[in-house]
Formats: C-alpha cells, structure tokens, sequence
C-alpha cells in the first residue's frame, strides 16, 4: 500500500510547480530519503540551480539545500510531469483575473489534464496514487478535481487530498517545518496517506478534515488577516485627519488587554492576502459585505500614500513636481523578502512616475536574488546620488547603515519621506536628513509642508 511506502520513505514523489511552495517542499522530502522530481517548465536545465531557486522567490539557505539535494541524487529538476510517481503535490499559480477579481485557474487545470495524460500512458507505474493539491483554490475546486481525474484515468485508484502552505516568503523553511497544517481528504485512506506524507518533516500539529472545510480554513485565514489590515489602514486615515500620530495611538490602543491592531503600512501585497478573499466570493455573492469592503480599503491604500508622498516632497503644494527625481528605497511586497508579487511599494513607484517624477528605485534584497523588477533597480548609492529626497517604501533591513553612508555626502537633497509606518528615523536624523513620517504627528493634509527648495 501506498501509505506504507510512505512511511518507509520508500515513495517516489513528483511535486508540479517549484516556487514559493513547491520548492521548499521537493527539498523537504528530498532530504528525508524519498525520491523526488521537482517539475517547473521555466527550469531550462542549465546555468546555476542555486540562481534558479533564489529567481524563485525563496531564500539562501533553502537554495543551498535543493542544490544539495540534488548533489545527493534525491531531488531531480525537471521540466515535465514525470509517470511512475506514488504521489503528485501540484503547487502551481492560482492567481486572481485583476479586472475581474474572479479565480484564474488555467494553471491548475492544465497541470491536473497533462497529469492526467501521463497516467494513462504510464501502463507499468503503481496502481494506487496520490494526488494532494496545495495551490489555493475556491471551496469545492478539489472535488471537481478529483471526478475529473477519475474521469480521465479509469482502473486507477487516486486518492485526492488538499493542504495548502501556511508559509511566510523569507521565513520559508522555517514556516513550512514549524507551521500547522489543515488536510483536507475525500476518504479515512487518503488522509492517512497524506498524514504520512506531510509527518515525514512536520514538526507542528496535522489537522484532517474534509476537502472543502480544508480549502474554506485556508482562505478564511487570509481574509481574516485582509481585514485586520485594512482596519489598520482606515485607523491611519483617521488619525491624520485628527492630527495625531497612528503608530502610538495603535501602540496605546494595544496596551488594552483584548485589543491587538496590526500596524498600517503602504498597502497589502504579496501572493496570498491580496487574493484570497476574493476566492470566497462567488460572482452573485450578494451577502458578504465586510471581506470585500475590506479588499477596497486596501486597494486604495499605494494611491493615497503617493498623493501623501507628493505632498511632503520639496515644494510640495507649491511648484510643480514634473521632472523632480527622488530615490525609492524598496520594493518588495515585505521587509527583507525577495518577492515584488502585488507589491504596494512597486505601485508607489509607478503611479509617482505616471506623476511626472524621475524614480531611480533600489532594493538590494530584490538585486541579490536575481528577481524580477517592473522598473529598472539601481544600486543604493546610485539611486541617492543626486536625489532631491529620499522615500522609504520598504524597511529592509539592510537600509539600517545606508544613513551612516550618506552622513558625509551631500545628496541634492536632504528630505527622507518615510512611508513604513515602523522605522526607527534617528539614524537618518544623525546623518542631517529631515524626515517626514506618514505615521507621524503634524503629516496630515491639515500640516502640509508649503516651503520651496
């Protein structure tokens, strides 16, 4: 049985899809002894797989461990669904349609048919297999799935489970080893087999239930998170009406022992919040009211912090701004993550230009792993030179000692506008810089800054 060659080690695997999801877990498995085949068709085959693993929104130590893997013969790349495989993990994209906000699930479909196709042609492979689905996708979507599989692949017993990531991008393989799991299975069976497969690493608690209550929890989760967020979003619109500070409102506000409001930021981005809760949402979903007022909120969010931006850059409602240049410090979606998917930052960035501004844009996280930018990067001290101010967008880590390499140097401009809601500014204060914090006292439309530089 499929689940005792599990639980020996002895299974074969092939995970579809080896991004943020599928890498760390093909590395996982690969390191417990199974035999793995890592399937993703942007891999070419050549050039450095550490390379390749970090263009694939991961990190260091987890591309240090694929290509170790992969040294030790456990793990192998490949660009095709591979037959004779116990179980297939599909992992690939399941993104949204951005116009009309409806599941995109060509990805996940295509993946399922050509999977289909191998199984069918693979007379000699085990009768009995396991197909766990973790890209997230509406509630009932696995269902669906599993009558189209037995559909496609008579006398083949498939097992269909769901467990999707609980995963945070720069905390990958820590997340993916230490997090809970929720799997979702269509039998007693095939949840056996899949808690087998996922013990095999796990060190938190593995949850079963049924395939929908599965797929249901995992968006639940998200636009839980969604929502907070963009209560703390509207919370930073109301306190610069008032002129008060909303990073110490909230941080009193906190000291109440049942209140926890997260902090405000430039937007809500990434993969899996900015998306999710639109999976709950039917197209004639009439009753829901608060997710998706939510997902406006915070769609809003880059646009108003541009406006804010414009506002407090040198001349700011007093000359023009067409053709000022400023530095933009940040990208990403998060701190000292290499993934710009949805990112806030990046929309800054483009409505700023679309302003009439030159935007010479850094981010060294991003550089360092080889992802993709819609905008040309620069390196820090290229992006400052020359300058007329400076917008903190993401707080990098690395952006920490970037004061003290301009404390001698004299950028055309000495005006920080620092849009984090959580920096510490007094090191750009020590290097002469006056810096402007949108989560500050005295930043609000009713203190704009009327001076001409």
């Amino acid at each position: 049985m499929i689940r005792q060659r599990i639980e020996a080690r002895q299974a074969s695997l092939c995970v579809i899809g080896t991004g943020t999801t599928g890498l760390p877990l093909a590395a996982l498995w690969a390191e417990q002894g199974f035999r793995v085949w890592g399937v993703d068709r942007a891999f070419a085959g050549n050039g450095s797989l550490a390379d390749w693993c970090l263009s694939r929104h991961t990190e260091a130590c987890l591309a240090d461990m694929y290509e170790a893997q992969v040294r030790r013969g456990t793990l192998r790349p490949t660009d095709a669904i591979q037959p004779g495989a116990d179980a297939y993990i599909v992992c690939v994209p399941t993104p949204v349609d951005p116009t009309t906000k409806r599941p995109a699930l060509r990805c996940l479909e295509t993946a399922i048919d050509e999977l289909c196709r191998v199984l069918t042609a693979d007379g000699g492979g085990p009768s009995e297999r396991l197909l766990c689905i973790e890209s997230t996708v509406p509630p009932g979507t696995s269902a669906r799935i599993a009558q189209r599989v037995r559909k496609a692949t008579p006398g083949l017993a498939i097992g269909i489970a769901y467990c999707a990531e609980r995963a945070f991008p720069g905390r990958l393989l820590e997340e993916v080893i230490g997090n809970p799991r929720v799997i979702g299975a269509a039998d007693g069976e095939t949840a056996q087999q899949a808690l087998a497969l996922y013990a095999a690493f796990a060190r938190a608690e593995l949850h079963t239930t049924d395939l929908q209550t599965a797929e249901f929890t995992k968006l639940v989760e998200n636009a839980y998170r969604d929502v907070n967020l963009a209560f703390a979003n509207e919370v930073a619109l109301l306190a610069r009406r008032y002129d008060v500070s909303p990073t110490e409102a909230i941080e009193l506000a906190n000291h109440h022992p049942r209140v926890h409001i997260l902090r405000p930021g430039c937007g809500v981005g990434g993969e899996c919040i900015p998306v999710d809760p639109w999976f709950l949402l039917s197209p004639n979903e009439t009753q829901a009211q608060l997710i998706p007022a939510a997902r406006r909120v915070n769609d809003a969010v880059p646009a108003r912090i541009a406006e804010e931006i414009m506002h407090h850059l040198p001349g700011g409602g007093v000359r023009p701004l067409a053709g000022l240049t400023v530095a933009a410090l940040g990208l990403t979606y998060k701190p000292d993550a290499p993934d710009i998917r949805n990112s806030p930052a990046a929309e800054i960035v483009r409505l700023l230009e679309e302003r009439g501004l030159r935007v010479r844009a850094t981010d060294p996280v991003l550089s360092l792993c080889g992802g993709r930018s819609p905008v040309t990067l620069h390196t820090v001290d290229d992006a400052v030179e020359g300058a007329e101010a400076l917008l903190l967008l993401v707080d990098h880590s690395c952006f920490a000692s970037v004061p003290r390499r301009l404390a001698g140097r004299s950028p055309a401009g000495r005006r920080l506008v620092d849009a984090t809601f959580s920096s510490d500014s007094s090191g750009w204060e020590a290097a002469g810089f006056e810096v402007v914090r949108l989560g500050g006292r005295g930043v609000g439309p009713a203190s704009r800054p009327q001076t001409s530089e």
